[in-house]
């Protein structure tokens, strides 16, 4: 009896111990989640960090450029053409230049006319007995002119300077104006001819008008690629660029007092003239400053025009090519 009241007894002591524990357990404060988070940080730490701008892309470079002159600064005649057993127009050779020059503009796909090949020089050669205002005296042949063989104009061909008050001389300019590497080319084709007096042939008529059908063919053949990105300077035969566009002689000039150009070939039986055309651009022009073509100065460059031997002329043009300020 006595044990199972002590038994009783204890289990009672120890589920109001248990109760007063839990009571107590209840009373304490319970953490909140807010509790577990560190305090916030005072305000002024919480300004926002600026990060440092990023530099501008550069633009692009500019693509180089120049002024550039163009001049035809004379000629030498290896040897002289077929010309009147009676040289009534004077002794030896009499010739005269004419050129054409096109612009090329890469970004425009455009072609725009320089000098026009109506544009003649001078009569060069014997004036003895000549009063036409437009000779002038070349060659060494008398005392009073007359173009042979070996003779030059001036005295040093490439070294003339031009005379910008006087279009007609030579030396005289065929451009002018500023080259841009990539975008654009100056095409000047100078020619040189055996002046006679007369047209009968037609030669001139047939130049003047290949100069005009090759505007037309080097806009519908859009050949700018080439000839506006040119590393050298280069000669182009512009009679590639379509049929027609050769200048066919339609008459034959052999023993005729017709004015022709020095350059003739057969082509079968037509008698033909390819003119050649200098293209410049401002890669071509720079390397032309830089390396000699033979011995010549730096900035001149030879053309050549040399006819069938029926002809017998064999003549070359120095083109001299300038920076301008």
């Amino acid at each position: 009896m006595t044990m199972r009241a002590n038994t009783t007894r204890g289990v009672v002591a120890l589920a109001c111990a248990l109760v007063a524990a839990g009571t107590l357990h209840a009373q304490k404060p319970r953490p909140t989640p807010s509790d577990k988070l560190p305090a916030p940080l005072p305000r002024e730490r919480l300004k926002p960090t600026l990060m440092p701008a990023r530099p501008a892309a550069a633009p692009p470079a500019a693509p180089a450029t120049g002024r550039y002159r163009v001049s035809l600064v004379g000629f030498q005649a290896n040897h002289t053409t077929w010309d009147n057993a009676l040289q009534l127009d004077g002794k030896g050779d009499e010739v005269f230049v004419s050129s054409d020059v096109k612009f090329l503009d890469a970004t425009g796909a455009s072609i725009v006319p320089g000098l026009e090949p109506t544009l003649r020089s001078y009569i060069y050669g014997d004036v003895n007995g000549q009063t036409a205002p437009n000779r002038r005296q070349a060659g060494a042949l008398s005392n009073l002119g007359g173009i042979g063989d070996g003779n030059s104009y001036p005295a040093s061909p490439w070294a003339g300077v031009p005379d910008t008050r006087d279009p007609l001389a030579i030396p005289m300019v065929l451009w002018q104006g500023t080259l841009v590497r990539g975008q654009n080319s100056v095409i000047v084709t100078p020619t040189i001819w055996e002046y006679d007096g007369s047209n009968a042939a037609g030669a001139f008529d047939a130049w003047v008008s290949w100069a005009q059908r090759t505007a037309t063919a080097l806009r519908d053949n859009k050949t700018f690629g080439d000839m506006v990105g040119a590393q050298a300077v280069q000669i182009a035969d512009l009679t590639v660029l379509g049929a027609g566009v050769a200048l066919d002689l339609r008459q034959s000039v052999i023993g005729q007092d017709a004015d022709r150009p020095v350059g003739m070939k057969f082509n079968g039986t037509q008698a033909e003239f390819r003119p050649q055309s200098l293209v410049l651009t401002y890669d071509g022009v720079e390397r032309l400053f830089a390396q000699q073509v033979g011995a010549l100065p730096l900035g001149v460059y030879p053309i050549e025009y040399r006819d069938a031997p029926q002809w017998w002329g064999d003549y070359t043009l120095y083109i001299k090519v300038e920076h301008l300020p």
